[in-house]
């Protein structure tokens, strides 16, 4: 770790377990530990599984 860059330093060694607040243009958006304003099991039915995206034409 750069040593002589505290964001260099501090941000590698973090994860969401550092995390306490999140705000975006002054706005919260996660409370509680969990996301605000955001529909996440609509999300998740956006998203495309990994297995279904790996081209097995290749093979």
């Amino acid at each position: 770790m750069p040593l002589d860059d505290p964001t260099g330093t501090v941000v590698p060694g973090s994860d969401a377990r550092n995390i306490s607040a999140v705000l975006i243009n002054g706005e919260p958006r996660n409370g509680n530990g969990q996301v605000l304003g955001v529909d996440l099991p609509h999300c998740a039915r956006g998203c495309v599984p990994p297995a279904d995206m790996l081209d097995t034409s290749a093979a």
